[in-house]
């Protein structure tokens, strides 16, 4: 099982063209809705989900390392699925580090040992499961 966790904050403040790709990239990945975890004050979005392999991880690190390289006017909005698609898989082909280039020699974690070959930033963290330290908020009826 794998578990992606990426900080509120700075999921919410990308800019909207931005999340609309995370969000493409997430439904791709059939992942539904994050869970809301807190660790402290600070909040995380948490998909936690048996289909979560180490290459989803690698596409989401290298996704999130270039959060601020999309371009400011690309509007997903206006593509279709296919361009979409291809747009996405186009940006990352030259940043994406596949599991079978990374070395995970003495690696407790390879789910952030993805991330972080692929540069993501530490507002987003993976594991096998939930991360520690997180707590899930509870949600109201």
């Amino acid at each position: 099982m794998g578990t992606v966790a990426i900080r509120r904050s700075v999921f919410d403040a990308l800019a909207a063209n931005r999340r609309q790709v995370v969000r493409w990239m997430l439904r791709r990945l059939a992942l539904g809705d994050p869970a809301l975890y807190t660790a402290g004050a600070v909040e995380w979005y948490v998909w936690d989900d048996a289909r979560l392999d180490l290459e989803h991880v690698a596409v989401l690190g290298a996704v999130s390392a270039a959060f601020t390289d999309i371009p400011a006017g690309y509007d997903p909005t206006t593509k279709t699925r296919t361009q979409v698609e291809a747009g996405v898989r186009g940006f990352i082909a030259a940043r994406l580090v596949l599991p079978s280039a990374v070395n995970y020699t003495g690696s407790a974690n390879p789910y952030q040992t993805t991330l972080d070959a692929n540069g993501a930033p530490a507002a987003v963290r993976a594991a096998g499961s939930v991360p520690s330290g997180l707590t899930p908020v509870a949600v109201s009826p």
